[in-house]
């Protein structure tokens, strides 16, 4: 297979990649919560915007965003198969009737754009290895976008390079990226809401 060179653009477009230094998200997302996990194969968020994490090998969980308290824990894979839609990418839980889009599976993602216009970008400036970039609303090309690898958001050490992925919550209010070992949940302070 022989590869075509990259073009002047491609190469001026990984330069910039590869120049981005990690940094922690900017004001409002001051709050940020790890949830460790195994074998995370999906996440979503239910009406309340709590955190779902389905988990191939170790059921489900529901976290609450702002805090990381732990609202649900169920440790049946079973469960978690047999309440997982992959057809139309939704997970039920038990007594409820509605349910929850979830994304993860077959590279799915969730929502990239707030309401206010910040958006999350999956880069891969040394292949492979993934990174985050969250740009600010207006802020994308301007040299003000935030820049994160997997090692600075889950704070989880010796985890091989893995596929992340993330999205906002509906309103915005909150930001997740995971992977198949936990994941990181930003959220907006209390006063920006």
């Amino acid at each position: 297979m022989v590869r075509s060179p990259l073009l002047p653009e491609q190469i001026a477009l990984l330069e910039k990649a590869r120049s981005l230094h990690p940094d922690k998200p900017p004001p409002p997302w001051d709050t940020r919560i790890v949830v460790a996990g195994g074998g995370i194969i999906a996440a979503g968020w239910d009406s309340q915007e709590n955190v779902l994490l389905i988990s191939f090998g170790g059921g489900i969980s529901l976290t609450e965003a702002r805090t990381g308290k732990r609202l649900m824990r169920d440790r049946n894979t079973d469960h978690a198969l047999s309440w997982l839609s992959i057809a139309d990418q939704t997970f039920t839980l038990p007594g409820s009737k509605t349910p929850i889009p979830v994304f993860g599976l077959y590279g799915g993602d969730g929502i990239y754009t707030s309401p206010d216009w910040w958006t999350i970008e999956f880069i891969y400036p040394w292949w492979p290895q993934e990174a985050v970039v969250l740009c600010e609303p207006g802020a994308k090309g301007t040299g003000s976008e935030h820049y994160f690898d997997q090692r600075h958001l889950l704070d989880l050490s010796g985890i091989a390079p893995e596929n992340l992925h993330g999205g906002f919550s509906r309103s915005g209010q909150h930001l997740m990226i995971f992977s198949s070992s936990g994941a990181v949940v930003f959220s907006r302070s209390a006063l920006s809401k």
